[in-house]
């Protein structure tokens, strides 16, 4: 928004860039998965109540558990399929190689990120870079004491 207001543009790099966090541990990636959605659920409300859709594993699970019954066991495989099948099909674009269980692990990654979702409703405060801050409307961030 500040970049437009002042007469400037955006563009996005038609190249790809590599963020492998190899020596990450469960916590920081949960921060910081947890200080993103928080962010984006403060740029644009509409949006963010939208972003569900975009998790077709997570969605299969709430499927599953509003139905426990084989149906929605059915819907949460072929949803959890299909997603094992995009993120083949996507590493191979970028002509990547990865093991075998890292696909596997996308599945519990998109569960996770799907119960990361509802935090920011519930808090708006986040840590970075060893400091707490307090998010605001627009993203804009103060010092939490």
């Amino acid at each position: 928004k500040w970049v437009t207001e002042l007469g400037l543009k955006v563009r996005i790099l038609p190249e790809f860039v590599d963020n492998i966090n190899i020596s990450w541990n469960f916590n920081r990636f949960l921060n910081r998965h947890t200080r993103w959605a928080k962010m984006r659920r403060h740029t644009h409300i509409g949006y963010y109540l939208g972003e569900p859709i975009s998790n077709p594993v997570f969605l299969g699970l709430i499927i599953l558990l509003n139905s426990l019954d084989v149906t929605g066991l059915l819907i949460f495989s072929l949803l959890s399929g299909f997603k094992l099948v995009h993120d083949f099909y996507m590493t191979s674009l970028l002509q990547q190689r990865l093991p075998v269980h890292y696909y596997g692990l996308g599945i519990i990654k998109d569960l996770i990120i799907g119960f990361i979702w509802t935090v920011p409703f519930f808090s708006y405060k986040v840590k970075w870079r060893g400091n707490k801050y307090r998010i605001y409307k627009n993203t804009f961030i103060q010092p939490a004491y």
